[in-house]
């Protein structure tokens, strides 16, 4: 399980850090990078925050079945939309809950990024038609 799930933070990472050099920005240089103040992790406050977000947005909120990886969270960027950077922490977790029928969708992966303990996007699984991982959440 470890394997899979570090193999599918990486696959997220790399669509992200593909969101970001598709034309948006550039990545940010090796000066930036090593300048970049991530910030500390929390692991359980981490599973705690994107709880209570499933908890907020889910048509049925007691129905969901998550399996969280913050062991597995690594230090990552990424970019807004006037071109700023943001550092911080990129967790995977993979979530089953009930749709609108009542009926389970099956399990979905989801790529995390936290910034000062905050959650500021949420990936999906799903790619697009150009191979970039939309972004299906954004909080302010």
């Amino acid at each position: 399980m470890k394997t899979l799930t570090a193999a599918i933070l990486i696959s997220v990472t790399l669509a992200m850090g593909g969101c970001a050099s598709m034309g948006f920005a550039p990545p940010p240089s090796a000066e930036q990078l090593k300048a970049a103040n991530y910030g500390p992790f929390d692991k359980d406050n981490a599973v705690q925050a994107i709880s209570q977000h499933l908890r907020e947005t889910l048509l049925d909120p007691f129905s969901y079945d998550m399996q969280a990886s913050p062991e597995n969270a690594i230090q990552h960027w990424a970019i807004d939309d006037n071109g700023r950077y943001h550092y911080g922490w990129m967790m995977a977790y993979s979530m089953n809950a009930k749709n609108a029928y009542g009926a389970y969708t099956g399990s979905k992966l989801y790529g995390v990024f936290f910034e000062k303990g905050q959650i500021r996007q949420i990936y999906s699984q799903n790619q697009s038609k150009t191979g970039v991982y939309p972004n299906i959440h954004t909080i302010q």
